[in-house]
Formats: C-alpha cells, structure tokens, sequence
C-alpha cells in the first residue's frame, strides 16, 4: 500500500511541477481587503505616522472616487482617506521619508474635467493635514511619479513633461518649481535609481513610439532627452530600481507583443523570449544585477502579467534566475486579472524585505485588490552555489525531518504544504536540527531555505 502511495505521490509531483515549483518563492493569493465597490491603482508604502499601508482608489458612485488606505500588517479596517461628491481621486502615491516627521500621499484630483495634483503630509503621529497643491497650472496633470532615493518627482501637463524635486523652505519640505524635460504626446513618466537617477518615458509617435531617457543632474536639472530605442508601437513601460538601472516595456514584434528590457549602464537590450497576441500588461521586480545578456551574469529577475487561460486571465509569473527560466500559473481564482504591480514592503526577520506583487482580480462584479509576496534577501554569503554542507534527510519522511548545517550557516528554513500555507519557520544556525512532522498530512511539501542572497526550495514527501 505504502509503494502504491508513493507512486501516485511522485505521479502528483511530475505533473505538478510547472504549477508548483516556483510557489516556494510567491505565497498563495490574498485579498487586501473586499467591498462592494471597485478598486484601482494600489500602492504600498512606509508612513512613519501609518506605517506599513496599502494606498488605492475606490468608487463611491459613478462621478466619484475615494482614495483609501488600510494597515496591511493589523486587522484595522480601512480608513477613508479623502472624498469629495463629484470628484475622482486617483492614483495615490506614498512618497516615504519625506523628512524624519513626515510623509507625503500625492493623487491627482479631477473634477469638471480638470485634472490637479494635490498632496495631504502626515506628521509622524498619524495626523494628517489639509489637501496641499503640487501642481494646478493646466487642465491635464496625471501620471505622477516619484523616487525618493534622490527626492525627485515628476508628471505630465497638457503635453510638458514636468519634474521637479524636494527643497526645505523655512524648514517646510516642499518641491521646486518644474524643469520642463520635454514636450509632445508623451506618456508613462518614471524616475529610477539613487546611483545613475535618470527619467524614462514613451513619446507617442507616427508610425513609430520612442523611449526616452534624460539624465538627472545635480544639483537640479535634467540632460538633453536621448531616444534609446524606436519600436512599431510601444503599448506599456515599467521600471524598478536597481543598482544598475533598467527600464522593461511591452512592443509589437510583426503581429506579436514582446517585452524588452534596457540596463542603462551597460548599455544593453535583453528581450524576454515570451510572446502574445496582445499588448502585455506586466510588472518586473528584479535585484542588483538584473537581466542576464550575453556577458552580463544574472542575480534575479521576474514579471508578473495576465494570461488567458479558458475564459478567464490569471496571473503567471515568470522568472530568470542564476537557476533558469521559469514560467508558472500563480493565480487560480478563475476570474479576470489586469494592472501588476510590484512593491516593496515589510522587513522579514533577519536580513531580508518582503516584496509585494498586487493585481487587481474581478471578484462577483467588483475588481478586489489580490497580493501575492516573497521574501528577498540582500546581503550575506555571495556564493551562489548549493548551499554547502545542507542536507535533508530522509524523503520520504514519517516522523521527523533532519536538517544538517555543517558549516552553521544562518538558515530561514519555511515549510509549505501543497496549497502554499506555511506550517513551519524558524531560523536556525546549529550543525543539524530536528522537525517533527508525525500529526502532519500525507503529501507533498516544499522546504524553502534562505542564506544571504540565496534560497533554494525542495520538495519532500510525508508517507
């Protein structure tokens, strides 16, 4: 009987293995929060006088949007942070340490068809001030975004593509007036790095799109736009920051999308072999070292888009990492999937963030904000081999798991079912170390290590 089980565990374990052997590194999907109203365009941040929040806009009626935030680490409910009857507040940014009292939430404010930028500060007791205007000149001011690695923002108005940057007034932190870095049909601005910081957009053009890039200058000022590369239609750009920067954008290849991505200090042009027959909706999160080319080496890299799958589109993630390449199902809520974005959030214990993949999914009638997170480690051992002298042992197991640790590395050791629960976390350093696991289930499991910069997942079996 036991062989029998085995066999249909290992059966289980093959055809499984496109769907759960990247699950280690994203936990199971989990709603922010749910209501019967839309929701749209989050953003996670630090508030000294919040915390750790989720930012997003929300419905209230048809000629009307709220902007609300919630503690994503307590169970407090969410808090209506601004509303108006007749006006729509979007695209809410938490802008962190804007000094060591305060943080910003700026969103833009469109009423009677004019579009502002306003901001309300929080003082570090969680008070929160009267609206302040950012930008009021014009009738079209969207697109905001900002870095505070170098306090620069920057937005577009009626056509200008606009930035500017944090300057103290009578100990009042506020920003300069706006550098004009360019004009035309210019489109998705975003400011990326604390070591080459540089302004990336899309200029709209005919036939052709463009991707610009200027270089900020210090102390103020921006360099002469620079076109990095032409495309026959660009449809979305996407950033994060890295050490090095990179810029990644969805573009019609002949009658298929692609996703390209462009690491600015070394000058190269990495494509994703990934194809659609429409436009990519997609994030990308990656670490120092981010794309892999010919000659450059790759840390980790991974993006997030919606995929049809039947009548419906989950999310899939794809990954490219020193192990390899890897596309997976992450989401399986048979519903609709749209607007990725990844975000730093929370530290996890001992020396790694949690970082945190939102989406919006369209749940009985309403789109609910979804997340998925993964802890990533930033510093420690940089051998990027097997961890040496780690083993488990036995699998399958009945009774206990051994862990051996010869050379005492600092180990976070994560236990998941084949749901995506976690059952055990501890961190450990001892030569060996002892789970037991007699009242747990049968079935598969993923043991998730993590030291410095590396983790690797495997799987056990429980008879």
């Amino acid at each position: 009987m036991k062989n029998y089980i085995l066999l249909l565990l290992t059966v289980l374990l093959l055809t499984l293995t496109t769907q759960l052997s990247g699950q280690w590194l994203y936990s199971p999907p989990q709603p922010f929060t749910d209501s019967p109203s839309h929701k749209a365009n989050a953003h996670l941040g630090y508030s000294s006088g919040l915390g750790q929040i989720v930012l997003w806009e929300q419905y209230t009626d048809t000629t009307s949007t709220a902007i609300w935030y919630k503690k994503y680490l307590t169970a407090d409910d969410p808090v209506e942070l601004i509303a108006e009857p007749g006006t729509h507040f979007r695209r809410p940014i938490l802008i962190s340490y804007w000094n060591s009292n305060t943080s910003l939430i700026i969103f833009e404010r469109v009423r009677n068809g004019k579009s502002q930028l306003y901001s309300i500060e929080v003082d570090v007791n969680g008070n929160q001030s009267d609206t302040i205007p950012v930008w009021t000149s014009g009738n079209q001011n969207h697109e905001f975004t900002s870095c505070m690695d170098n306090y620069r923002v920057a937005w577009i108005s009626d056509g200008f593509l606009l930035a500017s940057h944090k300057i103290v007034n009578n100990g009042v932190p506020s920003f300069s007036a706006p550098d004009t870095v360019a004009f035309g049909n210019n489109r998705q601005p975003s400011i990326t790095s604390y070591v080459n910081p540089g302004l990336y957009w899309i200029e709209v053009g005919e036939p052709e799109d463009r991707l610009m890039f200027s270089e900020a200058l210090y102390p103020s000022g921006w360099g002469t736009p620079q076109s990095l590369i032409t495309e026959s239609k660009i449809s979305k750009k996407n950033t994060r920051w890295t050490h090095d920067d990179v810029v990644s954008w969805s573009y019609k290849n002949g009658e298929n999308w692609q996703i390209n991505n462009y690491q600015y200090n070394y000058g190269g042009f990495f494509p994703l072999n990934l194809t659609e027959d429409e436009p990519f909706d997609f994030a990308v999160w990656s670490s120092w070292i981010p794309l892999k080319s010919e000659f450059l080496d790759l840390e980790f890299y991974t993006l997030a888009y919606p995929k049809v799958v039947g009548d419906y589109k989950e999310l899939f993630a794809y990954e490219h990492s020193c192990g390899g390449k890897e596309l997976y199902q992450l989401s399986f809520l048979n519903t609709e999937s749209r607007n990725p974005s990844f975000h730093d959030g929370e530290a996890a214990p001992f020396y790694s963030t949690y970082i945190y993949l939102v989406w919006e999914a369209e749940i009985e009638g309403f789109w609910q904000l979804y997340y998925s997170r993964f802890s990533f480690c930033w510093s420690g051992i940089d051998d990027y081999q097997l961890f040496p002298g780690v083993t488990i042992s036995p699998n399958p197991a009945s009774n206990e798991i051994f862990i051996q640790n010869q050379r005492e590395l600092p180990l976070m050791i994560s236990i998941y079912d084949d749901k995506g629960s976690v059952l055990f976390e501890k961190y450990v350093s001892s030569p060996s170390f002892t789970i037991p696991v007699l009242n747990w289930p049968g079935g598969l499991y993923i043991v998730n290590f993590v030291s410095g910069k590396n983790q690797i997942a495997k799987k056990i079996v429980l008879e």
